[in-house]
């Protein structure tokens, strides 16, 4: 989700440009207005997988999401060929196949007998397996790459209101539950999940539903 504001002339334009104008900065440290090329409410997969490519090209970007600590518990606990031919693209297949364990096949049993058995072994894929490796790992992994590249994830802050018009997003944030700041950006990408804030503010509709 995007808000898309101007026209964005590739990647590349962004290198070599000072990394951020900060104005009026608060005793913490932290601006009350800052300007950034790019801010991405949400430290999930989607969010922490796009500040890496945008890192990568040289593109200045900047990573919030409202809880206080990275996820602890599994979720997701596989990943599957063709998000592993992602990362390879992204230089990152490496790392992640060192994490986990490879699953080449699926057995389906019923009262201690297996009914059936689905073979991975044949997938279209330089990787035919399913790759068993937690959320939270896939998290881990990914923040330390982004890291790498400049970008720290800026936790506990919360994205409250934002305002557009043709030339800027204002995004107004709450950090550590109590200080409001303004970050102002050329483009917001909302990637914070299925109850987002940002497609909240908006108001664009979930047209979607969740597991019973």
């Amino acid at each position: 989700m995007k808000c898309n504001l101007k026209a964005m002339s590739g990647a590349r334009e962004a290198q070599g440009r000072q990394a951020a104008a900060v104005i009026n900065a608060s005793p913490t440290g932290r601006s009350h207005q800052e300007i950034v090329r790019v801010l991405i409410v949400g430290a999930g997969p989607v969010g922490l997988v796009m500040a890496h490519e945008l890192a990568r090209y040289g593109v200045e970007c900047r990573v919030i999401d409202k809880q206080r600590d990275r996820p602890m518990t599994s979720r997701a606990v596989a990943i599957l060929p063709r998000t592993i031919e992602v990362f390879d693209l992204m230089r990152l297949a490496d790392d992640f196949l060192g994490a986990g364990r490879q699953i080449h096949a699926i057995n389906i049993f019923s009262d201690g007998e297996r009914i059936a058995r689905i073979g991975l072994d044949r997938l279209d894929s330089p990787y035919p397996f399913a790759l068993a490796l937690p959320q939270d790992e896939t998290e881990r992994l990914l923040e330390e790459h982004v890291v790498r590249h400049g970008v720290m994830v800026e936790r506990n802050t919360e994205l409250m209101a934002l305002d557009q018009n043709d030339e800027r997003v204002a995004a107004r944030v709450r950090i550590d539950g109590s200080q409001m700041d303004e970050i102002r950006c050329g483009y917001l990408i909302g990637c914070d999940g299925g109850h987002s804030t940002v497609r909240r503010l908006l108001g664009m509709p979930f047209r979607g539903g969740s597991y019973k």
